[in-house]
């Protein structure tokens, strides 16, 4: 996962479907349109086995958590709504499984390539595939 490394942003132009998927998978749509996404920040950093991932929402604050490849943890999300995360490594690629407090499974899958992550989520009988590159 150490191509996963870094902080990233969404390339909004790529990812076609990223804003009504969140809207329909229960996010506010405060937070879901084109130039929120666009600005928004990812940064994924690793210290020993213990990962930490800091999201940067413009007009909300900041949210880090860590967590153990393999180890299921509570994430209390930046729009309050808490979530059960279990990450993986399968293939070569990160596998986010996500229980949320209604008991729906998220899966999101990031693939890493040079300065570019391909993520695909699955919820609710759903499937969007975003982009991300390196800030």
């Amino acid at each position: 996962m150490d191509g996963g490394l870094g902080t990233w942003k969404v390339d909004i132009d790529r990812s076609p479907g990223v804003e009504a998927f969140a809207i329909a998978s229960g996010t506010p749509k405060e937070l879901c349109t084109e130039e929120v996404l666009s600005k928004t920040l990812v940064t994924i950093s690793m210290d020993g086995d213990e990962f930490t991932s800091k999201t940067e929402i413009p007009g909300i604050p900041t949210k880090e958590y860590k967590f153990k490849l393999g180890v299921p943890f509570e994430y209390d999300a930046p729009d309050g709504r808490k979530f059960k995360v279990t990450t993986t490594l399968e293939e070569g690629k990160a596998v986010e499984r996500i229980t949320t407090e209604t008991g729906d499974e998220i899966t999101t899958v990031r693939e890493m390539s040079g300065n570019e992550m391909k993520a695909t989520t699955t919820a609710m009988g759903q499937t969007v595939t975003q982009y991300l590159v390196k800030a």
